[in-house]
């Protein structure tokens, strides 16, 4: 005689699977926003050693 073992429906949920997007979508938002403040930074930063390095033009003869 064999046992017949219930039937169990393992499955994610609505709640989870909104919770789990909506987690991602603001953890990609303030990556995003971070990665872009950065790199505007970062050409700043570029744009001052490039100014800083100029050799003085009013002292050129």
């Amino acid at each position: 005689m064999t046992a017949t073992l219930p039937k169990i429906n393992r499955a994610f949920t609505l709640f989870e699977l909104l919770l789990a997007v909506s987690l991602l979508s603001l953890v990609s938002t303030i990556g995003a926003t971070a990665f872009f403040k950065l790199t505007r930074y970062w050409g700043d930063v570029l744009v001052t050693q490039r100014l800083n390095h100029q050799p003085p033009w009013s002292l050129r003869s």
